[in-house]
């Protein structure tokens, strides 16, 4: 067995145990609460933004108020998961993570586990999505964090960021985090059970999807300038 396939067994031998389910469950009502109060602040912000006919913030503020919606419902389903002790999907065994470790690696030219870090990393090909080059991105798995609602990152390996927003790296990216959409199920559903080749490649397939949409900033928009005086 190469070095390489040994990092990947033990990789695979501890996203296992960290996939295991706690003793206790634990209900975050606190986050819930959090969570609750931020869609609340976002709506009022909108409200204001609309009444004063600011079209760009209201846009940027319904965008974020869609996110924000999006964690209340996942805080919520989890609230009721644990209330319910509703069963949790099979988890995937060591030997099928190993498995896919090992196609991941032969699926992407750059593939890295960090062993300190709890990290596991592909590098997709340089994306195109209508005539624009947007560059390589990294995604980035914290196995430490895989049952959290922020597992992992995506990063820009040459940022080609929209002119009027430096942190939208890709239409669906803002700093590090993907907007989801669609996927968003099928992402979750993978990292729970431990199906780490199904994950990566439904990431990489929402980078290469493009939906005008839910964007945050729409591709024929990404050279413009945003109005310093009503943020059109």
């Amino acid at each position: 067995m190469s070095h390489h396939d040994k990092v990947s067994l033990r990789a695979a031998i501890r996203i296992h145990a960290r996939l295991q389910p706690p003793k206790e469950n634990s209900v975050s009502v606190a986050m819930l609460h959090a969570t609750h109060g931020l869609c609340t602040d976002g709506a009022r912000r909108l409200r204001r933004a609309e009444a004063k006919n600011w079209y760009g913030a209201a846009r940027r503020l319904r965008n974020d108020l869609t996110i924000t919606l999006d964690q209340l419902r996942c805080h919520a389903a989890e609230v009721q998961w644990a209330l319910l002790d509703s069963p949790r999907p099979p988890i995937m065994p060591p030997q099928q993570i190993y498995h896919d470790l090992l196609a991941l690696r032969d699926e992407f030219a750059d593939f890295a586990i960090e062993m300190q870090c709890e990290t596991v990393s592909v590098t997709t090909e340089p994306i195109r999505l209508e005539g624009l080059d947007l560059g390589a991105f990294t995604i980035e798995l914290n196995w430490g964090r895989i049952d959290h609602l922020d597992p992992y990152k995506v990063l820009a390996v040459d940022p080609q960021p929209a002119t009027r927003d430096e942190d939208v790296v890709h239409p669906h990216v803002q700093g590090e985090t993907l907007c989801e959409g669609e996927a968003k199920q099928a992402i979750h559903s993978a990292l729970l059970q431990g199906r780490l080749f199904d994950f990566f490649l439904v990431v990489r397939q929402t980078l290469l999807t493009y939906n005008g949409g839910s964007a945050y900033v729409a591709i024929d928009e990404w050279s413009g300038r945003r109005c310093s005086d009503c943020d059109a």
